[in-house]
């Protein structure tokens, strides 16, 4: 985990059964990252642009009525520009977050990049960490963490040249490196 503590992006990839663990020791000392989970952040701004898309009936409720079939693909642009625009809000949160770190930015729960695509939003902050900013890291639990990072099935980008992607292996995890007294 020594590259990890160097400035710029990083694709920690880890076991899923023990990303919980990974997290919590990637918060505590010496790394003291600050936790992101991407999926809690983009959910609320989601939520967020929803409420203020509502249009309200005569009585001053949200409008809602059932989704005839027809009607299903305009229902589906619709969710695709709400999705858009919240991720539109999450980008400057997140550059907010990580100017105000002090320290690595720990993105978590991340299969809603893939899921919603919006891998596109990591560039710039990717890009910004490179250049001197806060570290910015991405946390991808997967079966098996020696294998390509991977985010509900599409590949995670990273420059390998820079060392950006890490491994956290299972001992680690599990401070089996560390002696008995020290786990």
């Amino acid at each position: 985990m020594h590259s990890a503590g160097q400035d710029g992006f990083r694709v920690l990839t880890v076991p899923q059964q023990g990303a919980e663990t990974a997290v919590r020791r990637l918060a505590d000392r010496p790394y003291g990252a600050a936790v992101v989970s991407v999926t809690e952040l983009f959910l609320a701004e989601l939520r967020a642009v929803i409420a203020e898309a509502a249009k309200p009936n005569r009585r001053g409720r949200p409008y809602s009525r059932p989704t005839p079939p027809r009607r299903a693909p305009r229902h589906h642009q619709q969710l695709r520009v709400r999705t858009d625009k919240a991720w539109g809000r999450v980008e400057p949160l997140l550059r907010e977050r990580l100017a105000q770190s002090g320290g690595p930015l720990l993105l978590t729960d991340t299969a809603a990049l893939a899921r919603y695509d919006a891998f596109d939003l990591l560039g710039p902050l990717a890009e910004e960490s490179r250049q001197g900013g806060s570290p910015l890291w991405l946390l991808v639990a997967q079966s098996d963490p020696a294998r390509a990072p991977r985010l509900a099935g599409q590949n995670v980008l990273y420059q390998a040249g820079f060392d950006e992607w890490i491994v956290v292996p299972d001992a680690w995890v599990a401070r089996k490196h560390l002696p008995p007294d020290a786990a």
